[in-house]
This record gives structure tokens, C-alpha cells and sequence, in this order.
């Protein structure tokens, strides 16, 4: 004999104890990335540029005036600028050391990254006193393998309204918990206060470039009067430091807000144990027996 219930509502259970033995996030996407008004300061000993090599070139060009004028037969004013060409040398490589990087302080009014992908270690999680709400389970049979009474016959049995008071389980197991991504669409952190924070050394991973174009602010000239000649001078460098070490850092940071916009989060938990659950109220809309 096979009980069919197609529907059982249960309002209200207790979980003393949920153990997670391993909890799989990720990859955590983030949608958009959104930094308010970031204060950071550091202080370090010295930084080390080792190796630097500096690439200079120097653009030369002639600006000129002829101006003057004969009584009132003619005159002559002219202007021009002649191209005089470029010269360009390379320093030879040379460890530079930069003492005492003392209170640096940057604000940062807004911070925003799109499209963010994150990677989260397995957790195991552990909690007590939950409460689940609103728990429901359709197409139950009981038991699964029919039973049977001895000496009683019934060709069917129908059923409706029935409520159980309460119900006890012991402990449940479930090898293993999955389904849709756990999508949030708006995640809020305020005032988050990153205190003094120290490193004895940071070493850039990247070989780093630092072009830089110079003019010169007083250019060399004459002026005879009738003759007017400017040297303009463009200096155009670029500094490569393939390996650059800051020692004896000391950092701290504080941030006004951390907006987190379309967070998915693909989850996958095993080995989930439920421990003491008590069921306080069952209903039982309808069952058939056949």
C-alpha cells in the first residue's frame, strides 16, 4: 500500500545546528564596482629604481623676425621657424635611490570597475539557532515502499485537513546542495577603516615607463631690433625601470562607501548535516491511499 501526499506545508523549523562540511563559491561576478571618496596614506624608508635607463631626445627649431621699413619706400617683415632637427642619447642604466617617501596622501573622490571576477577559497560554515519559515514539499510518499496491515482490506482512502501538531527529526544529511547562482542586485559597505598596515618591502611584477615632455620656460634669444631669433628646445624623455623596490612601507586607507551592482554568486555545498530539527506544525491538505 503507497500513501500519496501531493502537498505538505510546513510553517516553522528549528535548527539548532547546520554544518557545512565544504561550501564551493565562485567564480563571484560583479557587475559594476563603485568607490566612493577613498583617503589613502603612505610612508615608506626608500625606494630602490635599480637598472633605470633614460632615452632623451632634444627637438630643435629657430623662430625668427625681420622687421623694418625704408621711409616709405618699402619694408620687410618677415616670420619664420626652421626645423633644425633632433639629437637623441641614451643614459647608461643606474640604481637610483629615492630616501624618505613621507606623507603621501591621495584622495580618491570615485572609484568605479565593471565587469569584476573573483575567485573564493572553500569555506566550511557552521550555524546555530536558525529558524527555516515557510518550508514546502510537494509529491511526498509514505513511506516510499508501501506498507501493509495485516487481516484490514481498503480499496482506497481519502483524506483532507489533516494536521500533524509536531514532528522531531534527529539528524538529516544531504551529500551535496546546488542550484541556481545567488544573484544580489545591490550590495552596500560604508565606512570601511583599513588601519596601519606595514610591509618590509614591495617589489613592482611589471617593468614600469614614465614618458615626459619638457619645455623650456626661458628659451635662449636675440633681438638686434630689426632681427628677432628664438632657439626652442623640446626635451622629450623616457624613463624604464625594470625593477623597482619600495622598502619599510607603512599604509592606511579609509573609504566612504564600497556600492557592489549585480553580484552572481555560483554556489555548490556538500556534506550538509541538520541536527535536532523540530517541526512545530504540519498541514496535510489532501492524501489518497490506493
Amino acid at each position: 500500500m503507497l500513501v500519496n501526499v501531493p502537498q505538505i506545508d510546513v510553517q516553522q523549523a528549528g535548527l539548532q545546528t547546520v554544518d557545512i562540511g565544504q561550501a564551493a563559491l565562485g567564480p563571484i561576478t560583479v557587475g559594476d564596482l563603485t568607490i566612493n571618496n577613498t583617503d589613502f596614506s603612505l610612508n615608506a624608508g626608500h625606494a630602490i629604481l635599480k637598472n633605470m635607463n633614460v632615452h632623451l631626445t632634444m627637438h630643435f627649431s629657430l623662430e625668427w623676425w625681420i622687421d623694418f621699413d625704408v621711409d616709405d619706400l618699402f619694408g620687410v617683415h618677415l616670420h619664420r621657424t626652421s626645423d633644425l632637427g633632433s639629437v637623441s642619447l641614451d643614459m647608461p642604466p643606474l640604481d637610483v635611490t629615492v630616501d624618505s617617501l613621507s606623507n603621501i596622501h591621495v584622495n580618491i573622490p570615485q572609484l568605479t570597475a565593471h565587469s569584476l571576477s573573483v575567485h573564493a577559497d572553500d569555506v566550511s560554515l557552521q550555524l546555530t539557532n536558525a529558524t527555516a519559515d515557510g518550508i514546502h514539499a510537494k509529491a511526498l510518499a509514505l513511506p516510499s515502499a508501501g506498507f501493509t496491515i495485516a487481516g484490514l482490506s481498503l480499496n482506497s482512502v481519502d483524506g483532507s485537513n489533516v494536521s500533524v501538531p509536531a514532528a522531531k527529526l534527529d539528524e538529516a544529511t544531504v551529500d551535496r546542495l546546488h542550484g541556481d547562482d545567488i544573484k544580489i542586485p545591490l550590495f552596500t559597505l560604508r565606512n570601511l577603516d583599513l588601519p596601519t598596515a606595514h610591509s618590509d618591502s614591495m617589489v613592482n611584477t611589471a617593468p614600469l615607463d614614465f614618458p615626459l615632455t619638457m619645455k623650456l620656460s626661458h628659451e635662449p634669444g636675440v633681438n638686434l631690433g630689426i632681427l628677432r631669433v628664438i632657439l626652442h628646445i623640446t626635451v622629450n624623455a623616457n624613463a624604464h625601470i625594470p625593477y623597482l623596490e619600495i622598502q619599510n612601507v607603512d599604509a592606511s586607507a579609509t573609504v566612504g562607501q564600497i556600492t557592489l551592482q549585480n553580484v552572481n554568486i555560483p554556489y555548490d555545498v556538500h556534506n550538509l548535516k541538520l541536527s535536532q530539527v523540530g517541526i512545530t506544525s504540519v498541514g496535510v491538505p489532501a492524501f489518497t491511499v490506493s
